[in-house]
């Protein structure tokens, strides 16, 4: 259902509504520091939510930086009981106060904005998952070639993205998305092409499923890539208790059961079987996050690496593990604005390391050490651990505000080789292209 329709009958003062087939489109004259309500009428409870313990909303916007939800809760007598303030583009559940039989809801409306309500959607829980993936996605298919060809010969390069995971926030995917497509643009330049790219993003990002899967056909990436869907557990992932970002975040690469799972739901889909793997296939495995950048010879320096470590695999020791201590740290600001690093680095981060095997699918890239040294302590030390330094960078590490652990990384700098600015992210892409 949608608690949209229950604002018809609203005249705000500094709002001006628009009722369209889309949904809501509002244009608010408030300042800046100025805020309205827009009440609904009082409502009954049962009428929207038909078990008040599983109770669930969503908020749907198009952008909804500007406006939030208020719910307020009446007894019997339509006294008030309570009252609470929710973000939009989330999907909430929440319990009202015992004794609710009445609601008003109310979205609170700040200034000066203009967006689109595109629904309110209640029910439960998987009710309303469902909704919003409906309302969000033009195509919520998979993307997957019907069989994937790869040369024997050299490496195959098996690459994965998890994209926002756990991510719910509208505005924050739209950021990473504008992250997402630079990243999309640099693999399609890639002059190495005997590689697979299993991009894993969950079912209740449609829009966003829709928008990668018209640029990875539009710049002929479908012939190497898995748009790979995955569910969200119906009870959440239960990890409320860690204190680790990623694992709060991130669960489906910081949990080997997870990560796992769905690499293994990627090779299904692409139709390849790990028993038709060839004895002297070379297989990498590597990682990228979904707002980080590669230059268009990185594939190619990675097979390299790999090429130089194949003589050392044997029966005895059938996978190693390769990190790139030179790289660039790169600060990006909302405005574009960037400020790169040409540094070596003590730490391998994710895109900065991979593992390589004979044969045989090597370890995940989402369970090697950032700290090399630190294998020894590990379970597993029995893997080969190596360090290469480039000649020149071909893997750029992306910070900015919306980093989920944005630190200062000066201290891991082994050396600092050179600084670069750029005025905006287009010139920061040419520069990594044509370094």
């Amino acid at each position: 259902m949608n608690l949209l329709t229950a604002f018809k009958n609203c005249k705000p003062k500094k709002v001006k509504l628009a009722f369209t087939q889309a949904g809501i489109e509002y244009v608010s004259s408030l300042g800046e520091s100025e805020h309205e309500y827009i009440y609904s009428e009082i409502l009954n409870f049962s009428e929207w939510f038909n078990d008040p313990l599983s109770a669930t909303f969503s908020l749907l916007c198009k952008q909804g930086s500007s406006v939030s939800v208020a719910f307020f809760f009446f007894d019997s007598a339509q006294s008030k009981l309570d009252s609470k303030i929710f973000p939009s583009n989330q999907m909430i559940s929440f319990c009202p106060p015992e004794g609710t039989v009445y609601f008003r809801v109310a979205l609170r409306v700040y200034g000066p904005a203009e967006d689109l309500l595109i629904a309110m959607l209640t029910g439960d829980n998987d009710t309303v998952l469902a909704l919003m993936t409906k309302y969000n996605s033009f195509n919520q298919s998979p993307l997957r070639p019907e069989k994937f060809t790869y040369s024997e010969i050299q490496p195959l390069i098996f690459l994965e993205t998890l994209f926002c995971d756990t991510e719910s926030n509208a505005s924050a995917i739209q950021k990473y998305l504008s992250y997402f497509k630079g990243l999309l643009g640099l693999i399609a330049k890639q002059q190495y092409r005997n590689f697979i790219w299993f991009i894993h993003i969950s079912s209740d990002k449609g829009r966003a499923i829709d928008e990668i899967r018209k640029i990875v056909e539009r710049l002929n990436l479908n012939r190497n890539t898995v748009i790979n869907i995955y569910d969200h557990p119906a009870g959440g992932y239960q990890n409320e208790h860690e204190t680790h970002i990623d694992r709060l975040r991130r669960p489906n690469s910081s949990y080997p059961e997870l990560r796992e799972k769905i690499f293994d739901n990627a090779l299904e889909a692409a139709g390849i079987d790990l028993g038709e793997i060839a004895p002297d296939q070379i297989v990498v495995r590597i990682a990228i996050d979904d707002d980080d950048f590669v230059s268009p010879h990185y594939f190619t320096k990675i097979a390299e690496l790999a090429a130089q470590q194949a003589p050392e695999l044997n029966d005895e020791t059938p996978q190693a593990v390769i990190g790139i201590n030179r790289v660039w740290i790169t600060h990006l600001t909302p405005g574009g604005n960037s400020v790169v690093h040409d540094v070596k680095f003590s730490r391998m981060m994710t895109g900065c390391k991979f593992s390589v095997a004979r044969g045989i699918i090597p370890l995940t890239p989402y369970a090697i050490y950032e700290r090399f040294e630190a294998v020894q302590n590990s379970a597993v030390r029995e893997i080969p651990h190596k360090i290469f330094s480039l000649d020149k960078p071909i893997f750029s590490y992306n910070r900015h505000g919306g980093n989920y652990s944005n630190q200062n990384k000066k201290s891991y700098y082994d050396e600092h080789i050179a600084t670069h600015q750029f005025k905006d992210h287009q010139e920061l892409l040419e520069f990594i292209e044509n370094f």
